[in-house]
């Protein structure tokens, strides 16, 4: 994963860069999903949708991530 991701995880603190490849972690597990049959069957009988959520320590917000088509 951080070989795949090594532009996005260049934050400038450990900090930084712990998010950064948490967020591409949820991100990747969002585009592979769908590949499953039985979340591929959800979708499609009564669409399910995938969400992802990183919770932010700094603001103690949780943050919603959207996959890039």
């Amino acid at each position: 994963m951080r070989s795949a991701c090594g532009r996005e995880l260049g934050g400038s603190t450990e900090e930084d860069r712990d998010r950064a490849f948490v967020e591409q972690n949820v991100l990747a597990q969002m585009r592979t999903l769908p590949d499953v049959p039985e979340v591929a069957a959800a979708m499609a009988s009564r669409g399910l949708k995938i969400h992802g959520v990183v919770y932010d320590l700094r603001t103690n917000e949780a943050v919603k991530l959207e996959v890039q088509q």
